[in-house]
Order: structure tokens, then C-alpha cells, then sequence
């Protein structure tokens, strides 16, 4: 009770962690960074102080529900991307038709419901964190990884650090850096984290996108992504072309330009996309 108190009474403690902490890495793009609002947990002690006698099994075990259960949450919009530092000073950088929710207890906790994130957990404050996605949950000591919702399943993957992973079915892993989890309708599996995906993190999170020799109905899946004006095949035949490059993602101009000069594939606008067709 008395420590149900001193927490209920004493903002402090869900500022003490607010303390500056190093950018998701060397290349990040960190302007726009925002602190997010720590949970705001009070009760009227002179309130409190007259129902005592009355009430304060049910007052304790109430307020202390209410705080464990408690989460605070962020969104972004298609094309949007924020970086938010979180009350115990961990960073994340939420890319394109994101949610995410967390709460702080014992350890910061993060759920993500859609799209996808990065996280850096760096200092005292921010050296552990209880991830949940999907059907996985995942221990992460401090490092940096990267959280992706695809339909078919999360991918989770670490650039630093050890995250041990816990699934369905007693699937049971840990992860070290450059190692990551993929998930689908068959299961969980390990495997190595490649140079070009450690780059297409990288990317996402300077506003960029890289297409190494992938098909182009495949790059336009991963484009509309960022995209309000989706773009489209008019002709389905040329979604076999495999294509490279680095383009920004809030402006496909280059994109198009790439394919036209390139391929000579054109593009003009439909009712709701833009359609692309081979000259």
C-alpha cells in the first residue's frame, strides 16, 4: 500500500528516465524528434485521506490495475514517419501506417499493432524492453532493432543487441545482431540478417527506399507503401522487369522518371493511381 502511494501521490518517478540518448544510428534522419508524454497517474489525497478507513483495499488494488494496464500510443499516417523518445529515454522511429502502444512498469513495454518500427535502447534507462507483435514476444536487451508486419507474418531483426524471442506453439530463440526472426502461416525461423536488408532499414529511416534487382510489381507493392496515389500496372506483362536504385519515398517523381528513362516504361494519371504502361 504505502508504495501503491508514494507512486500514486509522486509524479516524479515517470520523469526520472528523461534524459538525452544517442540517434537510432549514425545515418538516421532525426529531425521532427518528439518526447512522448509519460503517463499521468494522480489521485486527490485529501480524497484519498476520507474514504481511507472505508476503502483503501479497493483504492490500492484499483490504482494499481489501472496503472499496470495504462498504455499511451502513437500513429502515422501513409508517408508519415515520427521518431519519439519515450518516457524511460528509448527512441523509436515509426515509418509509414504505423500504431504502436506502451506502457512503463518494472520495464518499458511496447506493442505494435501495424506497420513498421525501429528501436534503439541505449543508456541505464533504456537498456531493456518487452516487445510484442503479433503472436511474438520478445526480450530485448539493449541495441538497436527493427519490427516489420507483413500479412503474412512479423519479421524481426537485430543490428545490435540480444533479443530472446518466445512464440506460438513453444517456439523458443534467441536472436544476436544480424540474426532475425521471420514469421508465417508455417511457424518461426532464425536465419542471418543480410547487408542489403540492414540497408533497406537504414533507408526507410532517412525517408528512402532501395530496390536491388527486384521485380517491379514487387517494388510498386513496397512504394505504395508511402504512397496516397497509389501506383499501378496498367499493363501486368512488364511487372516481371527487375529493377536497382534508391529513391525518395514522398516524392516518386525520380521513381517514374528512373523507369522511363530506363526501361521506357510511362506513367499517366488514372481516377484514384497512376498508371504505368510500356511505350
Amino acid at each position: 500500500m504505502a508504495a501503491t502511494w508514494k507512486r500514486t501521490g509522486d509524479l516524479r518517478w515517470v520523469n526520472a528516465a528523461e534524459q538525452p540518448s544517442a540517434p537510432l544510428d549514425s545515418t538516421s534522419d532525426t529531425t521532427g524528434l518528439e518526447e512522448a508524454a509519460p503517463t499521468r497517474i494522480g489521485v486527490n489525497r485529501r480524497g484519498a485521506i476520507t474514504g481511507l478507513a472505508a476503502g483503501v483495499t479497493a483504492m490500492v488494488a484499483g490504482t494499481g490495475y489501472w496503472m499496470h494496464t495504462r498504455r499511451d500510443s502513437a500513429v502515422t499516417g501513409i508517408g508519415e514517419r515520427r521518431i519519439l523518445r519515450l518516457p524511460n529515454g528509448a527512441l523509436a522511429n515509426l515509418n509509414t501506417g504505423t500504431e504502436i502502444a506502451w506502457r512503463i512498469g518494472d520495464t518499458l513495454e511496447i506493442w505494435v499493432e501495424r506497420g513498421e518500427i525501429a528501436i534503439q535502447l541505449a543508456g541505464e534507462g533504456a537498456s531493456r524492453a518487452v516487445l510484442h507483435a503479433a503472436a511474438i514476444r520478445a526480450e530485448l536487451a539493449g541495441g538497436t532493432y527493427n519490427l516489420r508486419l507483413f500479412d503474412q507474418g512479423p519479421r524481426l531483426a537485430v543490428m545490435a543487441g540480444t533479443a530472446i524471442v518466445v512464440g506460438a506453439n513453444g517456439f523458443a530463440e534467441t536472436l544476436r545482431a544480424n540474426e532475425k526472426l521471420i514469421g508465417n502461416a508455417s511457424g518461426y525461423a532464425k536465419a542471418p540478417l543480410s547487408s542489403e536488408e540492414r540497408a533497406q532499414v537504414d533507408a526507410w529511416q532517412r525517408g528512402e527506399i532501395i530496390f536491388d534487382g527486384m521485380k517491379l510489381a514487387d517494388a510498386l507493392d513496397e512504394f505504395n507503401r508511402y504512397l496516397s496515389e497509389p501506383i499501378r500496372l496498367a499493363d501486368p506483362a512488364i511487372g516481371a522487369i527487375r529493377l536497382g536504385g534508391r529513391f525518395r519515398t514522398e516524392d516518386p517523381s525520380g521513381f517514374l522518371q528512373s523507369l522511363n528513362d530506363g526501361f521506357g516504361i510511362a506513367s499517366r494519371r488514372g481516377d484514384s493511381s497512376i498508371l504505368l504502361y510500356q511505350q
